[in-house]
């Protein structure tokens, strides 16, 4: 997933955070997504609350993050 990186609010990143950041969502909990974040050391099962995450989605559109689209790409197991 393609997100702005500072809307994220990670503690574990530098400050102040990247400006474009890409996650894996893994799954969910009843309020938190749960990601593997390779931003960081402690990005496995890294957990974003559901608002913080979707806010944050935003393609890099040539360096204009904050507008650039809001995509994703969804992969499914057979």
């Amino acid at each position: 997933m393609p997100a702005a990186g500072r809307e994220l609010g990670n503690p574990n990143f530098t400050d102040p955070g990247p400006l474009y950041h890409m996650l894996v969502v893994r799954g969910y909990t009843e309020n938190n997504f749960i990601t593997n974040d390779v931003g960081t050391r402690k990005g496995e099962n890294y957990q974003y609350k559901y608002d913080v995450l979707m806010n944050a989605i935003h393609d890099w559109n040539g360096g204009d993050v904050n507008n650039g689209q809001r995509v994703v790409i969804v992969a499914w197991p057979n």
